[in-house]
């Protein structure tokens, strides 16, 4: 019987340890997407036109056909913006890839009515 009783803990302490490996979050493929060609880093340096998808306070999240997901703005890097956007608002932006690889939209234009003739001005 002391044999099987130590046969069992041993099965039991390698399945533990399997299940343990099994959670790991170390899974970036799925969380990345396998191609680059959708996502906002992708286009890096790029002028593109999109809406805004949300934006509260000092930073939101923009969309676009250009790209697949959200894209992070924030007035640190958009001062210009401090009051105007809201959601559904049509924005005209540079997609920029700081040091840590993350994508941000910067040199935010509202193309909204009456900042038209003013975003004209950057746009070739």
């Amino acid at each position: 019987q002391g044999v099987g009783v130590t046969g069992h803990l041993n099965m039991m302490g390698t399945a533990a340890a399997g299940t343990g490996r099994s959670r790991s979050p170390r899974v970036s493929a799925s969380r990345t997407g396998g191609d680059t060609g959708r996502q906002a880093a992708s286009l890096a340096g790029a002028a593109v036109m999109g809406w805004i998808k949300s934006f509260k306070g000092d930073w939101g999240f923009v969309n676009s056909q250009s790209f697949d997901g959200d894209l992070f703005i924030g007035l640190r890097s958009n001062p210009q913006l401090q009051g105007i956007l809201s959601a559904g608002d049509q924005v005209m932006f540079q997609i920029s890839v700081g040091p840590g690889g993350k994508a941000e939209a910067i040199n935010v234009q509202s193309l909204a009515a009456g900042a038209g003739a003013v975003a004209g001005v950057g746009l070739q």
